[in-house]
């Protein structure tokens, strides 16, 4: 197991066994002037899953087949690092998986409608360390490529070219710029959301502190946790998507169309498969 994910889950299972409440935190200029749209159907079964909040409703998802492949192999290595790692009885395997899945649904709010193709794929090199010690195998990742993109077409109006979502990020250890055990992994991102002509920039939100059951506000053990992400037109908010208790704000004076595609890119956000990719 990689020791980021035992710690991950540690960190997440003190937080809800002492009865605390993590989400999104959202500007109070923002939320006094947007809409609190709390999402339902996340949770249960995803077969005929359908999601709905506020006025928006999705047609029952239609999901294809989870592709996914691990390759595992013995390294050979005469490096003197190995060796010694070999001379301790540790021995140290290459490590390569891939991941794919695709979804689409319909998202209409009783006039409008729009239809969401999305795909995701995830790659990750890494190496596993196995010994006898009460540890087993510990991962280390060394790459990572993920890249999720969604086409969004409207289909009963007409509001320019259709959106295409990317949500793009790359990891590479030579690169890492964090040093402390609780640092964050640095990696390169990409996430936006256009139609040619104009664009939504998409930011993640993360959080340090949750509130306990009497109402505390305390420090969250671990690194920052992604709560969700926020969506901007040039320096304005249009929305949050909370991603910890699924709900998604939204500007109250966006026109409808732009309503529709920003509540289309909500659920898509909210439907994929992984969210915080290099803690997991």
């Amino acid at each position: 197991m990689n020791i980021n994910t035992t710690l991950r889950i540690l960190f997440a299972t003190m937080l809800f066994a002492s009865c605390t409440v993590a989400k999104v935190a959202v500007p109070d200029a923002f939320s006094s002037q947007a809409e609190e749209l709390r999402v339902k159907g996340l949770q249960g079964f995803t077969f005929n899953q359908s999601l709905n909040f506020g006025p928006y409703i999705t047609g029952e998802m239609k999901r294809g087949w989870d592709m996914s492949s691990k390759w595992q192999a013995s390294q050979i290595s005469f490096r003197p690092q190995d060796q010694l790692l070999r001379f301790f009885n540790i021995q140290t395997d290459n490590l390569r998986q891939t991941e794919k899945n695709k979804f689409q649904f319909a998202i209409r709010d009783g006039k409008l409608m729009a239809d969401v193709f999305a795909f995701e794929t995830f790659t990750e090199r890494g190496k596993v360390y196995k010994s006898n010690s009460i540890f087993g195998e510990v991962s280390q990742t060394n790459y990572q490529h993920y890249d999720f993109s969604a086409a969004i077409v409207p289909y009963n109006y007409s509001h320019g070219q259709p959106w295409k979502l990317v949500m793009q990020s790359e990891y590479d250890r030579r690169k890492d710029t964090a040093r402390n055990l609780l640092d964050l992994p640095y990696a390169s991102t990409a996430y936006y959301a256009t139609d040619g002509k104009d664009s939504i920039t998409i930011h993640p939100l993360y959080i340090k502190n949750v509130t306990t059951g009497g109402g505390k506000s305390t420090k969250l053990l671990g690194p920052p946790m992604l709560s969700g992400y926020e969506l901007r037109i040039e320096d304005g908010v249009i929305a949050v998507v909370d991603i910890l208790q699924p709900t998604v704000w939204m500007y109250k004076e966006l026109d409808e169309p732009t309503k529709l595609v920003t509540a289309a890119i909500g659920a898509a956000i909210l439907l994929k498969r992984k969210q915080e990719v290099h803690n997991e």
